[in-house]
């Protein structure tokens, strides 16, 4: 199902604008790509419910958008395949499954419930095309999403196999390509097809090489509005242990007998990977904070709904637990690297109907 979502132009310049605003002051209030895609996931919730009425976008369709929060959380998962590169020590090297998701939830005017999420993987580049990504075996996993399984994640997902076996995944799972200063020329609109050289951030699939570049302002402008991101389920924890385990030793068994392509439904291991993370994340967190918050970025960032009871009822985080668990006091040591995975929600209550 493929949501229709049409703003007027006025609506959808204050959206872009907004968007590019919290964008630059991400970049110019970072200093390496961990610290930026951070500052990405605090400052798109801050200034989207800044420059809109009561926290959200009501569109003149009848369609309103929200930005339930977002997280960031020390130490993103890890995972490893067959056929990685080796340490130092000669054991398998383990790579970060990703450094920012996007998740949205969408309900129709019929009360139908759609779910999508957007995976990026972030790289710093200097100009386009980008001919070295810096980590091939990142590269390869982003490119073809062989067979792998958890290293560091948690006790009960370590050792896990993972199959994601989607046709279209190179649409949802990208690269995320950030400067490291905002250039004066790669202002609105980003997406026409001459200014994109000159903007500030942009995404590509992640082909060998690199392809289809694209506006990162537009991707998550097209994200809030319903059209873009890969569909998948939010599984129960009864539906999740049944399936995580099945689905392991199901793809480990065909994996460890040679046959390359186990048979998997299709979406069972997209949907799997998200809810992964997020129950990764649920454990891991260390501290909740509201979106204004300008310090703290370590632990679990959070911003608040401040009231948003129905938007509440609609966010996957909340039914997660971010937002009712009490938080832990644990800080991160200062001498460790800002590294982790930032989460950015958004709910759409949608005015126009599904299309197939």
């Amino acid at each position: 199902m493929q949501p229709v979502n049409d703003i007027s132009p006025k609506e959808s310049s204050e959206l872009t604008v907004c968007l590019i605003q919290a964008l630059n002051d991400a970049i110019d209030s970072g200093t390496d790509e961990p610290s930026i895609v951070a500052n990405i996931a605090k400052n798109i919730p801050a200034y989207l419910k800044k420059s809109s009425r009561l926290g959200s976008f009501n569109f003149s369709s009848g369609s309103i958008a929200n930005v339930p929060g977002s997280i960031f959380v020390h130490q993103t998962p890890k995972v490893s395949y067959t056929g990685i590169g080796k340490t130092k020590s000669g054991q398998p090297k383990s790579i970060e499954v990703g450094d920012l998701l996007l998740l949205s939830t969408i309900q129709s005017n019929t009360g139908e419930v759609s779910r999508r999420a957007m995976l990026f993987q972030a790289k710093m580049f200097e100009s386009i095309p980008v001919s070295d990504t810096g980590n091939s075996e990142q590269h390869k996993l982003y490119n073809e999403w062989p067979i792998f399984h958890y290293l560091r994640s948690t006790r009960d997902l370590n050792g896990m196999y993972r199959w994601i076996c989607d046709l279209d995944l190179h649409g949802s799972a990208k690269y995320l390509l950030l400067k490291d200063t905002v250039s004066p020329l790669g202002g609105w609109p980003h997406w026409l097809h001459s200014r994109l050289p000159d903007a500030s951030a942009l995404t590509a699939n992640p082909t060998d090489p690199l392809s289809h570049y694209f506006c990162f302002v537009h991707e998550i402008y097209n994200f809030i509005l319903g059209n873009a991101g890969k569909e998948f389920k939010v599984l129960n924890k009864k539906e999740y242990d049944d399936l995580s385990t099945q689905h392991s030793d199901i793809v480990k068994n065909f994996h460890v007998s040679g046959i390359i392509q186990p048979i998997c439904p299709w979406q069972e291991g997209w949907s799997l990977l998200i809810n992964d993370l997020l129950r990764i994340t649920s454990q891991k967190r260390t501290r909740l904070m509201g979106s204004k918050t300008r310090k703290g970025a370590r632990g679990v960032n959070t911003s608040s709904y401040k009231g948003e009871e129905s938007n509440k009822v609609m966010s996957i985080l909340n039914k997660f637990g971010f937002f009712s668990e009490p938080p832990s006091t644990h800080e991160a040591d200062d001498e460790e690297p800002s590294i982790g995975l930032n989460i950015i929600e958004f709910t759409l209550i949608s005015n126009e109907r599904f299309r197939d």
